[in-house]
């Protein structure tokens, strides 16, 4: 390949780039729209859980009747946690907003620096185009199709990759969650046996480094079904992702539903491992198309060759 086949190439990949880059703007803007009316919701869900909470400890009406039922602490215990799972909810979609706004910020950034590059590489095709034809006739055309089938598949590889690495990203962070609450089940089976203060301090310890984990996870995911917004399926295979969006709300729906309770932490256990396996299974996927496309670039090459070596 000769200083003009390379430029040719990094052209291409620059005019690839912008094409993705403005695709993942899309979605993201998309997402933070979603988000953005998701947390005024959350916003009314939360002020809502805590003025409950605060009727309940001031001596209300409803307090009275609670009282006279006998369940008051129980009720306050009740409201408390709902207003504790609304305010991880608010927390947790303000953060996946920030980070959202920053990587559009930074893609905006990548993609004024790529401005002009559709144009350049327009004009070096042209350029490679004419002087192909002139040298080889009809097999010049053959043999720049070829190179452009080649440089559409190099591109997809990339694209693929950085879909993979986001992926893989997002299962480590689930992994250590998972981690993290198989050790506060021990911890919490170790508390029922008489572990005392030191166990339950420990055992919730773990549950709080799950669940940062967990909110880091689900920025992981967000930003993994981003780069899966333009990756080119020229193989066999689909990616059909469901959406990971909502995936913090369940944890943490299951975390305050009662964790001193173990069949609580099993649960969310279930609700984290089941994130796992779907980012896993589209993981998985994304491998079997990295292996696709590269058998697809050795068949061109060879096609190629053989082309060149003809004439």
């Amino acid at each position: 390949m000769d200083e003009r086949d390379n430029e040719l190439a990094a052209a291409f990949e620059a005019a690839a780039r912008k094409k993705k880059i403005n695709t993942m703007l899309i979605r993201i803007q998309q997402d933070e729209s979603l988000l953005t009316e998701r947390i005024k919701s959350l916003e009314a869900v939360l002020g809502k859980e805590e003025k409950d909470v605060d009727r309940l400890e001031n001596g209300s009406i409803t307090a009275l009747f609670w009282s006279v039922l006998g369940k008051r602490d129980e009720r306050i215990d009740k409201e408390r946690e709902e207003a504790l799972a609304a305010r991880l909810k608010y927390d947790q979609a303000q953060k996946e907003l920030e980070d959202m706004e920053n990587r559009a910020v930074s893609l905006n950034a990548e993609l004024k620096a790529l401005d002009g590059c559709e144009e350049r590489y327009t004009r070096l095709f042209e350029e490679k185009r004419q002087f192909l034809l002139d040298e080889h006739g009809e097999a010049g055309r053959r043999l720049l199709n070829l190179m452009d089938d080649i440089a559409r598949a190099q591109s997809n590889i990339k694209e693929i990759r950085e879909a993979a690495d986001a992926g893989k990203r997002a299962l480590e962070l689930l992994d250590s969650a998972l981690g993290s609450l198989k050790k506060a089940e021990g911890w919490g089976r170790y508390d029922i046996l008489g572990g005392g203060v030191v166990a339950g301090m420990v055992k919730h310890d773990h549950i709080d480094e799950a669940a940062a984990y967990a909110s880091r996870a689900q920025m992981e995911m967000n930003a993994f079904k981003t780069e899966l917004a333009d990756v080119n399926l020229s193989g066999e295979l689909t990616i059909q992702i469901s959406d990971f969006t909502r995936f913090a709300d369940l944890f943490f729906d299951s975390m305050i539903a009662d964790m001193h309770v173990l069949d609580a932490i099993e649960e969310t256990e279930d609700s984290v491992a089941a994130a796992r396996a779907e980012v896993a299974s589209v993981k998985k996927k994304l491998n079997s198309l990295y292996g696709t496309e590269r058998e697809r670039i050795k068949r061109l090459e060879s096609e190629m060759e053989t082309l060149v070596i003809g004439g």
